[in-house]
């Protein structure tokens, strides 16, 4: 069932904020920067509103993204899984972001205390 499991992602989901929290999501934000200063991309865009991003591109300004570290998977889902449930965490694609890397460090970590997530990580790295 539902209660059985937290679903994860990140901020890549692009989803309205009223819809993740309607699904009951945890939604993990990921940075980026602009002209030298840095933001937390939330669902609701209230470090930077997409059109003030977007218009600091035209202007010439180069963005960049850093991705969310393991540190931030471990403390986020180690007390879920002391709670008895199960994480389901869809990552940004692997090929654009080394947020899944991350988070594959992380799952492995996880494993050694939680032996059947290591199952659950292997199937999940053979949809990757």
């Amino acid at each position: 069932t539902m209660s059985d499991y937290v679903i994860i992602t990140d901020s890549s989901c692009d989803l309205p904020q009223d819809l993740a929290n309607d699904l009951e999501l945890i939604i993990v934000p990921l940075m980026f920067s602009i002209g030298g200063k840095e933001y937390v991309n939330d669902l609701e865009g209230r470090a930077m509103p997409p059109t003030a991003f977007y218009q600091k591109i035209r202007e010439g300004l180069s963005a960049t993204t850093s991705a969310i570290n393991m540190n931030t998977y471990l403390e986020l889902m180690e007390p879920i899984l002391q709670s008895g449930k199960d994480v389901l965490y869809l990552a940004f694609s692997s090929g654009l972001s080394n947020t899944y890397n991350a988070s594959m460090l992380a799952t492995r970590e996880l494993s050694e205390k939680y032996p059947f997530l290591w199952m659950l990580h292997s199937l999940l790295h053979m949809i990757d």
